[in-house]
């Protein structure tokens, strides 16, 4: 007791030194447990009053001691009581006055040892509970001996120095009840600022408190009939004593002080005994289970009894801890039994459990698992949360709605209080995953209460709650209700909980954090005031508090009566014998007049579990949400627990999208693994039981049980349901069988044909054509058909040995004899025909028609041994075979020989005899004898024309080159005819005399551009010299040889009127080289002239074609070039263009749709898009030359270049300028179309090859102040390469396209560091020439570099397996002004700061040239798989793709294609499809959309690819159609995947052919969360619709997107916009740029991103501050100023506020 207390303590009975020393060596070797300063208190002062201080002595009838030692005695009298006191820790007898007649006899030391314990105590106020209790054990060292202690002083005030002041209810009376009640909340326990507790609590706190006394007002004034006859005409009036506990056990304990000092060693006599005085005999209290058990710790020292209204933690039962602790209410082993009979009722195995950390929801825990045992019921997990910490409840809730092994569950039970129910409801409420919602299963700390649900009762929809049951009491309804702050003075917590109830305050009362908004002021009437009155219901556990009041007052009556033998009070009565008192308590039993409920107490004395089992419903049409009681648990008679259910009034209920809740009759499903299908038994999965993988019987097994199959007998199979064997029925081919009608049908046809035909050659057996085709053969070949359709009669007859038989030789016979007879008949006309070509006179051998026969037969007979040899070493029989799950399919086989053997019989005799039969029937003119000479043995000679001599002389050496070699090839071909030869002369420039392997080298017959230059650097042009006769000489030799075996590429453009056919590439052929005399040098290169052949031959497959632009020869490795025709996308050779006959056609032999029609896509874009052919727009040849603009020189700068930078390429020619101003957007391509009317360009455009060249030329240009502009593949879409309009520095465009090596490749480490100029397509080709790829292939990978790719931080349509580019890069070099960036380590992680690495990537140009990177190379995939999936609608495509992302089982690429571009994609089917094929693709319509019911104007489809280990591919495509299958998809076939993947790359041709025709198209691409996609897709495409019909489009607009890219918490989406501007007023390129603009803002208001994966530049500059902030833009403003201050990389992407001027269309 710090600061001052007073401590008055007498007795009326001295202990012996034994009991004292039993005892304090008892508390001793207890107390040791704790700390250690408490066992050296305890050594200190504790064991020396035993072993020194033991000379006790009796002086009768005084108390006489020894202090330390001495014999000094001091006797006081019986009148005498000595008042010890310890102040600021000092110790002494004062005060000494006689109070009553009782004896002092504490020792000093006794009282040192107190002080100091309690010193302690209160100084380390943190320790357990335990402290406390240690505390007032040593307190009660003496005065528990005696077992006689009472109250005789005033009521104290006990409280430490740090604590809150707090107020209690005092009622006086002869006996005094203690009460605790949780009034407030509990502190906040992590404020520094105060230690007040928390709000009121209006039904947990005042309604319980005031329910204590309106039992005890029941009490006192015997109004019932059962205190009526208990006290009868006792005047005995109880008192109470009752606090407020907060529901914090630190407090609860300080104020039960209060209530254990008092009762200790006094002793007066009934008469001196004041009312103000009275002794508190029990305690009705607490609410907490926790706090209960502090206090009981505490008043178990005083043997005070302690009854519980709400406290039901199992641990309370333990006894001896907690043996003075009684409870009216069933302990949680009842609530654990109830909450596993509803989980069971509901037939539910699998739930999630959320306690409560603390006593309550810890110990609920435990015996809801112990009740769990030997049951069918499984824990998915615990989680835990704590009002201590209130993050816990929102990552509980992100546990649920993420991991993985909650992913089935629904149901979702909660040990915990009201307080937490309330926390946890409120994350629910507002958490974002709305769509999956949880059933809670609350205990009686949640019941049915209002406080948890208030505000979020929404969450709690669908809620199981159980309470113990409720019995309302009428007439406290009445009592509280009358209630009112002027009257009830009793109560001091009223005044405030008005002031909270009806939100208003009083005017003399303090203000508070709870009242300070409060402005009205409270009155009496504001409880029956409409305008402010609040609903009222009592509380659930009001009648509680009344039974536990009554059972108290019951007990100590009948203790009054035992001791006193009569109703009042007696001396006897005092002190209290509180065993004694426990003792009748626990055996009462009475029934409550008031809630008619009856009382009783197990010996534990806990109350009997009886609960009500409430469900949280809608109530009425209105959403008004309430409790409903659906049910109840009972054990009344001890003997098991029941739960019941009502089913009429348990309801559940779904949400609409509109909000709306309505009942549905589909009960929830609480599981971990779905029921295993019939004839599939359990595996074990861990260590639950409710989780299980199912696996299927093997083949004639069934499964008798969950986790058995038993295997069928042999003439036994499995039935439908694989539940049981039963006896299996012959089944065999007969020709009632329907699948045997095919081949029954195609046998009769063919037999009835063949018949036919031996008729038509037995009756015009002579005319010529019969004779000529070699009868007897004919015959015999006829005959083997025969056979051939007979074989289908004994493979559909029922099995017989004659069958069999017949089987045998039949089968193996019939086409024997129709090959021999084909072989025959080949050999002898091959034979005849070589005979002619050798022009031998001398006829073959073998040939008559016997010899003929002789050779067929012969081949006959063999394998007619063969058949004879397997019928005698196995004869044929017949035999019962059960294999019921081949049956069908052996069937199938049969019926499927038997038309296979008829089928070729058939083509057999259609190819071989119906042109044949043809001219016999149709065409007799053709069958006489005069049309049919006979040439065997003849030759013929050809006379050959010479020219003349003199013409020879006046020809060219070409033209002398060209007749020579057409002479030799006359001479040399064995062929009349040979195509056309045309010679040309070229010039080949090559730095070395001869070619190596490998060289790429380009041969042009005229001027090369600068444009071609920069793809080939070794092509210059010089005039061309003219060939003399003294070069022919030496050409002649050199034919022999072909010097181009040896270089890698070769390209040839030629000369009119050749350069617009198609040639073969292998007629390409090198002639010979042309010796000069004199040698052209051009910048350091020998230039060679060469002749080359080229055969004109028109008469080409489509597959063998290629443009005269395009021809290769020696293709060691396929170029990329020529590509990016300046106003088109892609290769020259490849475009979408109208054949001759009307039809789209896709030119070129690149692609999958390369050289075929399109016969739908003209349809689509003329009927849909409203194009036609009347109107055709061309872009123009050569841009316009009035817009060239002079290039601005430094002249400073080209001095020091050519002096220091003279290796690099460069140029400033006009079309090599334009190259590298623009990219691929929209607008950028219609200026290429209409002049290339651009109004800044490059002024030089250089080619550097190594990093050091770019450092060497960024030097240079920081000192000249020279702008520099990076240039990759050219294939930006975002503005960036255009340049600035307000530049006037000198531009210089760095081409990097010569950066184009793989410098090294790290096959330890898996990395590879490659220049960054390299084209995607080339860097992919040569790693797979070493076994590795990068996987990262975007849409532009066929043109597009590597350091675009970092600049732009793209993404690949593989991303799933390989990763986007920052997830390959592992390291990175830039050249910026400031000098080069990189890091120092090739580690796989640093965590060194801010990562550069993210400051170049996306950087777009504005920070330096990237130069070189080192990217995570993969072996090449062992397996790759095509897939497609059809779905019913894009909505639950978009689901499924967003169950694959979170199940992480996605395959390499899976694109969601909507209706519209589905329905677009059947547009781009080609015509080159067959008979059989189209009626395979009608039938698979004819199923999806007549049996499965898929809608076409909804239905749209995904692409899949798979790549890696083969068992991984096979493994994952199973798990993805798996998937495909919850949500309705339909596997749609690997060759559909396969077209929807290779068509990416051929999706931007489409764009030149609509310019063409006035259709301008674009596409534009975002991110997006999942629960955002449907939302934006459909808003995005209805933008686009509006703004159209805005801006007066005449057509309606082409608006589609697919999902291209999948993550964790998003997706990619592409949207497509085309539109046909034909008859629009306005400027086309305006108006697609503002619906382009409206269709961004309408992206970013719907939570989509400014970009994915395309980049800024310039063109979205107006949104980058709304995607990163201004404090963003700021960081990237500043990383440009200190890396670039002079802005020397001026292509001012990224940076906002900067406008381009905005192209102006010139039609």
């Amino acid at each position: 007791m710090s600061g001052s207390c007073e401590i008055e303590t007498c007795s009326t009975h001295t202990p012996t030194v034994t009991e004292i020393g039993e005892l304090l060596y008892g508390y001793y070797e207890n107390a040791t447990r704790l700390t250690t300063n408490f066992k050296n208190l305890l050594d200190n002062s504790i064991l020396n009053l035993y072993y020194y201080h033991h000379s006790f002595d009796y002086c009768h009838p005084q108390f006489i001691f020894d202090y330390k030692g001495t014999k000094g005695r001091e006797c006081y009298s019986e009148s005498i009581c000595s008042t010890m006191c310890c102040n600021n820790g000092d110790y002494d007898f004062h005060n000494i006055k006689e109070k009553y007649e009782c004896h002092c006899r504490f020792s000093w030391l006794t009282v040192n040892v107190i002080c100091e314990m309690d010193n302690f105590i209160f100084k380390n106020r943190n320790y357990s509970m335990l402290f406390f209790s240690t505390t007032a054990a040593f307190f009660l060292v003496f005065t528990s001996i005696s077992r006689r202690i009472i109250n005789c002083q005033k009521l104290p005030s006990f409280r430490a120095t740090h604590s809150p002041l707090y107020k209690n209810v005092y009622l006086p009376g002869d006996v005094i009840l203690g009460g605790f009640f949780p009034v407030h909340q509990p502190p906040l326990l992590d404020s520094v600022t105060t230690t007040e507790c928390g709000s009121i609590k209006k039904e947990r706190g005042i309604q319980r408190l005031e329910a204590m006394l309106f039992a005890l007002d029941v009490v006192n004034s015997k109004k019932n009939k059962l205190m009526s006859t208990l006290l009868g005409e006792s005047n005995i009036k109880f008192g109470a004593l009752i606090y407020d506990s907060c529901d914090y056990e630190s407090y609860a304990v300080e104020r039960a002080m209060n209530i254990l000092l008092p009762n200790i060693n006094y002793c007066p006599k009934i008469e001196n005994v004041d009312k103000q005085n009275a002794p508190v005999v029990g305690v009705i209290g607490s609410a907490s289970s926790v706090v209960s058990m502090a206090i009981a710790d505490i008043l178990r020292l005083a043997e005070i009894p302690q009854i519980s209204y709400a406290s039901t933690s199992s641990e309370l039962s333990q006894k001896p801890r907690f043996q003075y602790f009684s409870r009216v209410v069933p302990p949680d082993t009842y609530q654990a039994e109830a909450v596993v009979g509803i989980i069971q009722f509901l037939n539910w195995t699998y739930v999630a459990v959320i306690k409560e950390t603390g006593s309550y929801g810890e110990r609920l825990t435990d015996d809801f698992k112990a009740k769990l045992k030997n049951k069918t019921v499984c824990i998915a997990g615990e989680l835990s949360v704590n009002l201590k910490d209130m993050d816990s409840y929102a990552r509980v809730l992100k546990d649920l709605h993420s991991d993985e092994k909650y992913k089935n569950v629904k149901g979702v039970v909660l040990f915990a209080q009201e307080d937490s129910v309330r926390q946890l409801l409120n994350q629910t409420s507002s958490h974002k995953e709305s769509k999956r919602r949880f059933i809670w299963i609350g205990t009686d700390g949640w019941g049915s209460k209002t406080y948890p649900v208030e505000n979020f009762g929404k969450a709690a929809i669908n809620a199981f709650t159980i309470a113990p049951k409720l019995f309302p009491i009428k007439e406290f309804d009445t009592y509280f209700n009358l209630l009112r702050p002027s009257t009830n003075v009793r109560n001091p917590f009223f005044i405030e909980y008005w002031e909270q109830t009806f939100k208003c305050k009083f005017n003399n009362t303090p203000i508070t954090i709870f009242n300070e908004n409060f402005t009205r002021i409270c009155t009496d009437e504001d409880s029956s005031d409409p305008l402010t009155s609040v609903p009222y219901s009592q509380e659930g556990y009001v009648h509680y508090v009344v039974d536990a009041v009554f059972a108290l007052v019951i007990a100590v009556q009948k203790f009054i009566i035992e001791k006193c033998k009569t109703k009042s009070l007696c001396d006897n009565f005092f002190p209290v014998n509180g065993t004694r008192l426990l003792s009748i308590l626990r055996n009462i039993s009475y029934k409550n007049d008031l809630s008619q409920r009856n009382i009783r107490f197990t010996a534990e004395g806990d109350g009997i579990g009886t609960y009500d089992i409430f469900q949280y419903q809608v109530i009425d049409n209105t959403g008004k949400l309430g409790y409903i009681t659906i049910g109840d648990f009972s054990d009344n008679d001890g003997t098991g627990e029941h739960v019941h259910i009502d089913l009429q009034k348990l309801k559940w209920f779904n949400s609409t999208e509109f909000g709306v809740w309505k009942i549905t009759t589909i009960s929830p499903r609480s599981y971990c693994t779905e029921p295993c299908r019939f004839g599939e038994i359990r595996t074990a999965s861990d260590s639950q039981q409710c989780c299980w993988t199912c696996r299927k019987c093997d083949v004639f097994q069934i499964a008798i049980n969950e986790t058995i199959c038993s295997s069928c007998l042999k003439d036994e199979m499995p039935n439908a349901n694989l539940t049981k064997c039963i006896k299996i029925e012959e089944e065999y081919l007969s020709i009632k069988n329907v699948i045997a009608w095919p081949a029954i049908i195609l046998s009769s046809i063919g037999l009835i044909m063949t018949l036919y035909t031996i008729i038509i050659f037995v009756r015009f057996g002579r005319t010529p054509i019969i004779k000529a085709s070699g009868r007897e053969l004919c015959y015999l070949l006829l005959a083997g058909i025969c056979f051939c359709h007979l074989c289908a009669w004994p493979l559909i007859l029922k099995p017989h040995i004659i069958t069999c038989f017949l089987i045998r030789i039949s089968v193996s016979l019939s086409l024997t004899i129709c090959l021999a007879a084909l072989l025959t008949k080949t050999n002898r006309l091959a034979r005849i025909f070589n005979s002619t070509a050798s022009r031998s006179l001398k006829q073959p051998s073998c040939l008559s028609p016997r010899s003929q026969i002789g050779l067929c037969s012969g081949i006959v007979s063999v394998q007619l041994i063969g058949v004879i040899l397997w019928i005698i070493i196995a004869p044929p029989s017949v035999k019962q075979k059960s294999e019921v799950k081949h049956s069908q399919r052996r069937l199938i086989q049969l019926v499927c020989l038997a038309i296979c053997l008829s089928l070729s019989a058939t083509v057999i005799l259609i190819c071989l005899f119906a042109p044949k039969l043809y001219i016999v029937l149709f065409n007799p003119s053709k069958n006489i004898n005069y049309k049919f000479k006979t040439t065997l043995g003849t030759s013929t000679t050809t006379s050959e024309t010479n020219n003349s001599i003199a013409n020879k002389e006046h020809r060219s050496p070409l033209q002398r080159i060209s007749n020579m070699l057409n002479d030799r090839e006359k001479q040399n071909s064995p062929r009349s005819r040979v195509p056309s030869i045309d010679y040309t002369e070229v010039t080949m420039y090559s730095k070395s005399d001869s070619a190596g392997l490998g060289d790429e080298i380009q041969m042009l017959n005229g001027a090369c551009t600068d444009a071609e230059r920069r793809i080939v650097p070794t092509c210059y042009s010089v005039p061309q010299p003219q060939t003399n006769s003294e070069e022919l000489a030496e050409l002649i030799p050199k034919f022999v040889e072909n010097p181009w075996k040896k270089i890698g590429n070769v390209r040839i453009k030629l000369d009119s009127p050749l350069q617009e056919e198609y040639i073969h590439a292998e007629h390409v052929t090198f002639l010979g080289k042309l010796q000069s005399s004199k040698s052209h040098w051009i910048k350091g290169q020998i230039a060679m002239r060469y002749v080359v052949r080229v055969y004109s031959n028109t008469r080409m497959s489509n597959s063998a074609e290629l443009s005269a632009e395009t021809a290769t020869v020696a293709t060691a490795h396929t170029t990329h070039i020529p590509v990016h025709r300046q106003a088109r996308w892609g290769y020259k050779d490849s475009k979408f263009v109208l054949n001759s006959n009307g039809l789209i056609e896709f030119s070129g032999s690149r692609y999958l749709l390369s050289g075929h029609v399109l016969p739908r896509l003209k349809e689509f874009m003329f009927s849909k898009l409203g194009a036609t052919t009347d109107i055709y727009t061309p872009s123009v040849a050569e841009p316009d030359p009035l817009y060239r603009p002079k290039p601005v020189i430094n002249e400073s700068f080209m001095q020091q270049y050519l002096t220091q930078l003279s290796t690099m390429e460069y140029s400033s020619e006009v079309n090599d300028r334009l190259f590298h101003a623009h990219g691929h957007t929209l607008e950028e391509i219609w200026k290429l179309r209409h002049g290339g009317q651009f109004e800044r360009i490059p002024d030089l455009v250089v080619w550097p090859c190594t990093h050091q060249d770019i450092e060497k030329l960024v030097v240079l240009a920081c000192e000249h102040d020279i702008c520099l502009i990076p240039f990759g593949g050219g294939t930006s879409v975002t503005w960036a390469l255009l340049c600035p309009t307000n530049e006037q520095r000198m531009i210089v465009s760095v081409d990097t396209s010569q950066m184009n090596k793989i410098l090294h490749i790290d096959e330890k480490n898996l990395t590879a560091r490659i220049q960054a100029g390299i084209i995607g397509q080339d860097l992919e080709r040569e790693l797979s020439k070493k076994g590795y790829c990068t996987g990262h292939e975007p849409d532009s990978m066929e043109f597009s570099s590597l350091g675009g790719w970092v600049a732009t931080r793209a993404s690949g349509m593989k991303k799933n397996v390989y990763g986007n580019i920052e997830d390959l890069l592992v390291h990175v070099k830039i050249v910026t002004p400031k000098g080069t960036m990189e890091k120092s380590c090739l580690g796989p992680r640093q965590s060194t700061g801010l990562d550069i690495h993210h400051f170049i990537l996306g950087s777009e140009g504005i920070l330096g040239i990237i130069t070189e990177v080192v990217l995570k190379i993969r072996p090449l995939p062992q397996c790759k798989k095509y897939g497609s999936i059809v779905f019913p609608d894009f909505e639950s495509g978009v689901e499924c793709l967003r169950e694959i992302a979170r199940l992480r089982c996605a395959p390499a690429s899976i694109r969601l294609l909507d209706n519209e571009q589905f329905v677009f994609g059947q547009a781009l089917a080609t015509d080159s499809k067959g008979i059989i094929h189209s009626l395979m693709d009608n039938i698979k319509k004819l199923y999806i959309t007549k049996i499965k019911g898929f809608d076409v104007n909804r239905m749209c489809a995904a692409t899949l690819l798979f790549e890696g280990l083969k068992n991984d591919v096979n493994q994952r495509e199973k798990f993805v159609y798996d998937i495909a299958q919850k949500y309705n998809g339909i596997p749609a076939g690997e060759e559909n995947g396969l077209k929807g993947y290779t068509l990416t790359f051929m999706i931007a041709y489409l764009r030149d052919i609509g310019l063409d025709h006035k259709v301008v198209a674009e596409s534009f691409e975002t991110s997006v969360p999942w629960d955002r996609v449907i939302d934006l897709c459909r808003n995005v495409k209805r933008c686009i619709v509006n703004e159209c019909l805005k801006y007066g489009v005449k057509y309606p607009p082409f608006a589609s997107c697919r999902v291209t890219q999948m993550y964790d918490a998003g997706c990619c989406v592409y949207f497509y916009f085309v539109m046909n501007y034909n008859n629009l007023s306005a400027d086309p390129i305006d108006v697609y740029e503002k619906i382009e603009e409206a269709a961004r803002d309408e992206v970013l208001a719907n939570g989509g991103s400014l970009s994915h994966h395309h980049g800024i530049g310039k063109i979205r500059t107006k949104w980058i501050r709304q995607a990163v902030g201004d404090l963003g833009v700021g960081a990237m403003l500043s990383v440009k100023q200190y890396l670039d201050p002079k802005n020397i990389f001026g292509n001012k992407n990224l940076i906002p506020g900067d406008k381009i001027a905005h192209f102006q269309s010139k039609l």
